[in-house]
């Protein structure tokens, strides 16, 4: 048996291919913002044999992108284009973790509205039980509850989770820099930064070393290049400067400081949630894994482990369990 599993994001699509215990993970970019249209010939170029798949999964965040005026829309419109390709094969997951046939989920558009997170909180709770699942990518940041296999959420909404620690919007690559923090230090003065999109916090990480080039998997914020010179001058341009006026240890020291705000963030979610629901161990996994780690200590956690499994593969799993076939065990 052979299953697809698309996780449909605004910027990033990921794909899983499980056949029977041999599972294949890739990612494309692909900015519904400025390409929607052509959702459709992306889809049949990254799945050049749709017919070849006896199920497909499918769960998404690109209906949250403002190429769409209204969550409902993004969802029809994602839909209509995943029937198109693959038919009567698809299952879309929900937030209430079961999964609804296109029909169903044409009905109740809200009900598959950003519903990633739920895969790898399933997974989570199937191979471990108990455990609070940090999972940083490039735009968001879940901090998801599981106990006895069970996910602790009773209020699933993108705004249910944001008003309850839940959801975090700053990822470790999209995120403007404007939005961790107001100032940062320049040669020891406490110095205002601009709300301008002139630095991201993948600009942050490449500058220390957290991510490669070909990590950076996003458009720069200057259409300039992703090399380390060129993250420099955006971080710099923060505070109005450049790199001929700002030294390069005051740029790295300024990334740091903007890391450090980014983890505080991150850890008082973590421990509001450890707290609340009486877990004391973290599962970490997405692109932003290192910096889930460093969060995670910072609360106080003790017990850390890292959950190698993308969402695209653990809802390939999900479907994989729906068929009676169990390969996470």
């Amino acid at each position: 048996m052979k299953i697809l599993a698309l996780d449909i994001g605004g910027a990033n699509t990921k794909m899983a291919i499980l056949d029977d215990r041999k599972l294949e993970e890739s990612s494309f970019y692909f900015p519904f913002w400025k390409r929607r249209n052509n959702f459709y010939n992306f889809l049949k170029g990254i799945v050049r044999f749709p017919w070849e798949f006896d199920a497909v999964g499918i769960t998404m965040t690109a209906e949250l992108s403002d190429a769409f005026q209204t969550r409902s829309e993004g969802v029809q419109f994602i839909l209509n284009t995943v029937g198109r390709v693959f038919s009567n094969k698809v299952l879309i997951l929900s937030i209430n973790e079961n999964f609804l046939t296109l029909e169903e989920a044409f009905r109740n558009p809200l009900m598959i509205a950003s519903a990633n997170w739920v895969a790898t909180s399933w997974y989570l709770g199937k191979k471990f039980g108990t455990g609070i699942l940090v999972d940083i990518g490039s735009t968001t940041t879940d901090i998801i509850p599981v106990k006895d296999g069970r996910i602790l959420i009773e209020k699933r909404s993108d705004l249910d989770r944001l008003q309850n620690n839940e959801l975090l919007y700053a990822g470790v690559l999209r995120t403007n820099i404007a939005t961790i923090t107001d100032s940062v230090p320049v040669d020891g003065i406490d110095t205002r930064i601009t709300s301008e999109l002139f630095a991201i916090t993948a600009d942050v990480y490449s500058i220390l070393g957290d991510i490669s080039e070909g990590e950076y998997m996003c458009e720069t914020p200057d259409s300039r290049s992703k090399e380390l010179g060129d993250c420099e001058a955006r971080i710099s341009r923060i505070v109005c400067s450049d790199v001929e006026t700002l030294s390069k240890e005051s740029t790295h020291k300024i990334a740091e400081f903007i890391k450090e705000r980014q983890i505080d963030k991150i850890s008082e979610c973590i421990k509001k949630i450890s707290e609340k629901c009486k877990i004391e161990n973290v599962f970490v996994c997405g692109a932003g894994t290192f910096l889930a780690e460093e969060a995670a200590k910072k609360a106080g956690i003790r017990k850390i482990k890292k959950l190698n499994i993308s969402t695209a593969s653990a809802l390939a799993m999900m479907v994989a369990e729906k068929l009676e076939r169990l390969p996470y065990r």
